[in-house]
Parts: structure tokens; C-alpha cells; sequence
């Protein structure tokens, strides 16, 4: 093949993506080994002989394909779930208590589970007085020290108990 017969580069100069993509692996295998992103950049830099824009370009990709392999990781792990989950609902074996915390998992695994609303409350129902800003005591008149001090006699008395609305 002579130099005639050579197709001309759509971008002369440009690295060729193959070499990119082998510069993204390494990348890769860095940020699983934990090395920081300056060392990195620098790793890259000197053996590459790229610029720091480069190396943050081949940094963003190496973490976009680390991010794709967790989310498909997390996809086939949630199917790993699943499927054990319905096996152990279908055998003939398993007790139903078994069965039960089963479909609490496959519930919770997909989202079918309707939050839950703990708030504090008195024995009643009503809501607990959140605390009021500090006041200077020396203003209050003795009937309204007296009227405080049964409200707080009432208030620690109370138990406070979860609600489930």
C-alpha cells in the first residue's frame, strides 16, 4: 500500500480512539485502586504526554463507565433478589412465615412499600410542644412561674410514643 493509497485522517493529529479507549481503562484501573486524582492526572500526564484538560476528559469518562457498571451491577443484583425471593414464595417447603418475609422483601425491593410517619407524640395523640427559646425567668410574675411549672410537671409526665399515620 503506498502513501497514495492511504485514506486521509477526518481528524489528522487527533489520537485514534482505540488508543483512547486503552487510556480509559488504565484510568479506570487507577480510580479502582484508589490512587487520588491529582496522582492520576499526573500518572496520565507523564505517560501519555497529554494535558491536564485531557486527563480530566479521560477522568470523567473512566468514572462514567465505573458508574455504569454499579448501576448494572445494582440491576442484576436486584434480579438475583427477585428471583429468590418468588422461588422461596413458590416452594411447597417453605413455611409461611418464610413466605411472608419473602413478599416483605419483593415489596421493599420494588418500592410497593408504603412509607411509614413516626412523629413524637403525647399519650393522647397530640403533638409534643417543641422546645421555646430560653427566657429570662426574672421577668415572669409568681402566678405565671407557678402556671410554667405545672405545664412542665404535665409535659414530663406524658410519654412520648411513635405514631404510625
Amino acid at each position: 500500500m503506498g502513501i497514495e493509497d492511504e485514506k486521509p485522517s477526518a481528524n489528522p493529529g487527533r489520537t485514534p480512539d482505540d488508543e483512547i479507549e486503552g487510556r480509559i481503562v488504565v484510568t479506570v484501573a487507577l480510580l479502582a485502586q484508589g490512587v487520588r486524582k491529582s496522582q492520576i492526572k499526573r500518572i496520565l500526564a507523564s505517560k501519555f504526554s497529554v494535558s491536564a484538560r485531557t486527563c480530566e476528559n479521560y477522568l470523567a469518562r473512566a468514572r462514567e463507565q465505573l458508574l455504569e457498571e454499579v448501576r448494572e451491577e445494582r440491576d442484576e443484583q436486584r434480579s438475583l433478589s427477585l428471583a429468590l425471593y418468588r422461588s422461596i414464595i413458590s416452594n411447597p417447603n417453605s413455611t409461611m412465615k418464610d413466605k411472608i418475609l419473602a413478599q416483605q422483601r419483593i415489596d421493599r425491593l420494588l418500592g410497593l412499600e408504603a412509607p411509614i410517619k413516626w412523629a413524637s407524640t403525647t399519650t393522647d395523640g397530640q403533638d409534643v410542644v417543641p422546645a421555646a427559646a430560653p427566657m429570662d425567668l426574672r421577668s415572669l410574675t409568681t402566678e405565671e412561674l407557678i402556671a410554667l411549672r405545672d405545664v412542665r410537671k404535665k409535659l414530663s409526665s406524658a410519654s412520648v410514643s411513635p405514631s404510625i399515620n
